[in-house]
């Protein structure tokens, strides 16, 4: 037999055997696009669910471009619409945006695997649901410890402001303070008025303040008079968005919905291509730090300029 045949068996054996491991592989990608059912439920028209829709959209198209994708925002109509579709539509993946929409699609498709994304916090109906997976938000306080080092290094005892809708997070917060070095301090709030009688003593004594996801305090009323009196007593204070740090908190750390949206699409496609999977649940894995300059002028931080060169500075 030539060298000449023997290379072209020689191809082909390695043509075959690369086809068989990529069937096995991705079974899903040698499916035609036109067989891929996908459904996106949406817990409302909110601006961020929007943002992160369009986002993860673009980036399964990208791999099935002839998929059929079909999309509902929950309402009361369209509940109606998602019962009927149980019979006509049957997805290959449902992937839901918010809590509420991501508890409606556990209900409807138990058996049908499923993503979810923008939920804080997932409950255990949730996490302890059958192919369910999803991407998570999350307060990433390690990371928010690790930035108030480099801001303000002699930052020693920090604290928090808390209800008993929040003190999961306040828990857990002292915990990765106590881990970090940190020692912590914890207001817990009964009434609203106790932030007048009880907020004063507490600033004097903890040296920086961080938000964490409880509405009953860091919302629309209370939070700008916490920022007063952080600003007052010349008290960094932490943000949970960059909407707090547009507001006067010296820092924030925001994770774009366009990003979480792609992040969910990756794990997606990963799901229909039957790929490895090391996590159930994921987090953002992208994060950018925003400081507000003046208000660091203000409580008379000089923050070195290649750290501030790291940051979106925000100047209000």
């Amino acid at each position: 037999m030539t060298n000449f045949n023997l290379k072209k068996i020689l191809f082909i054996l390695i043509t075959l055997t690369s086809l068989l491991i990529t069937s096995k592989a991705y079974p899903q990608a040698n499916k035609p696009d036109s067989d891929l059912k996908i459904l996106i439920i949406i817990s409302s028209n909110h601006k961020s669910y929007l943002e992160a829709y369009h986002a993860l959209v673009e980036e399964i198209i990208k791999r099935y471009s002839k998929a059929k994708i079909m999309h509902i925002i929950i309402d009361e109509e369209y509940l109606l619409i998602l019962k009927k579709l149980k019979k006509t539509f049957l997805p290959s993946l449902i992937i839901s945006i918010g809590t509420e929409a991501t508890i409606k699609a556990i209900n409807l498709f138990p058996n049908t695997l499923k993503v979810f994304t923008m939920v804080l916090d997932p409950n255990e109906k949730i996490l302890n649901a059958q192919k369910t997976y999803g991407v998570a938000l999350d307060v990433p306080y390690k990371k928010i410890l690790k930035e108030l080092t480099r801001i303000c290094p002699e930052t020693r005892l920090v604290g928090t402001i808390y209800t008993n809708e929040g003190l999961h997070h306040a828990d857990r917060l002292h915990r990765i303070s106590n881990e970090m070095g940190f020692d912590f301090l914890g207001l817990k709030l009964n009434t609203e008025k106790d932030i007048e009688r009880q907020f004063k003593p507490f600033i004097k004594k903890v040296q920086a303040i961080i938000a964490i996801p409880d509405p009953n305090v860091f919302n629309s009323i209370i939070t700008p008079r916490i920022i007063y009196f952080s600003i007052k007593f010349k008290r960094p204070f932490v943000g949970l968005s960059k909407n707090f740090t547009a507001s006067g908190a010296l820092f924030s750390l925001d994770s774009s919905f366009s990003s979480i949206g792609r992040q969910t699409a990756l794990l997606s496609l990963k799901l229909l291509r039957k790929e490895h999977i090391d996590h159930k649940i994921e987090y953002p894995n992208f994060y950018t730090v925003y400081l507000n300059i003046r208000t660091a002028k203000v409580i008379g931080l000089n923050i070195k300029r290649d750290i501030l060169h790291q940051f979106k500075v925000i100047e209000y």
